[in-house]
């Protein structure tokens, strides 16, 4: 998943010439965060009852 994940994101930088990439990670999903964090990502911020259950 690491390397999926860090293709992705080389992708979006170099492929699409994108500034910004955003993951909406739940959080309580602590693997995915972990994921997102190895790769530089930071938590900016929290949506409120966006998950719908």
């Amino acid at each position: 998943m690491t390397k999926a994940f860090k293709t992705f994101i080389d992708y979006g930088f170099r492929e699409l010439g994108l500034n910004r990439i955003e993951v909406n990670i739940a959080v309580e999903n602590k693997r995915s965060r972990a994921l997102a964090e190895r790769q530089g990502f930071i938590e900016e911020g929290r949506l409120r009852q966006a998950e719908w259950l």
